[in-house]
């Protein structure tokens, strides 16, 4: 197959994880039906997978999985999302986002009582940046004002 897919024996063995958590994520729709892409080879056949989305949503998946239920993934990742609005408590439950982060959405946009999906994550991405270091609290004030125009 060409490069820019990947088989399901390198992407297990790439990534770690094992066959139970892939078809796992699948039956929890953390992962799209239409990624498996069945093809025959000389071997038989095998299923091949987009490869830089594949990457890049087990790289989410694993890393928000220790704060979040998969349930609570696949929410994030379901297209329906546009519709769903969570409250600053329920940010902070989820560990979503933190204190600091949320107080620095509050001083360059605005307190809200809720947030849309939208809003939560430019808080989210927030939160990353600062937690990383990879932003100051005034640049990552700048990026939630880029990201909300």
């Amino acid at each position: 197959m060409d490069t820019n897919h990947i088989s399901k024996k390198d992407l297990l063995e790439l990534t770690g994880i094992s066959y139970g958590q892939l078809y796992r994520w699948k039956r929890k729709n953390l992962i799209p039906e239409e990624w498996f892409i069945r093809r025959a080879t000389f071997t038989g056949q095998e299923t091949f997978f987009p490869r830089e989305q594949i990457l890049a949503r087990i790289d989410k998946i694993l890393n928000m999985k220790d704060d979040l239920s998969l349930d609570e993934l696949a929410d994030m990742f379901s297209p329906s999302m546009s519709g769903t609005s969570l409250t600053a408590d329920e940010l902070l439950a989820r560990n979503i986002v933190s204190t600091t982060s949320l107080e620095v959405f509050n001083v360059f946009l605005g307190s809200l009582r809720t947030f849309t999906f939208q809003q939560a994550l430019y808080a989210y991405v927030l939160e990353k940046l600062l937690a990383a270091g990879d932003l100051s609290v005034e640049e990552g004030g700048g990026l939630l004002q880029v990201l909300a125009s």
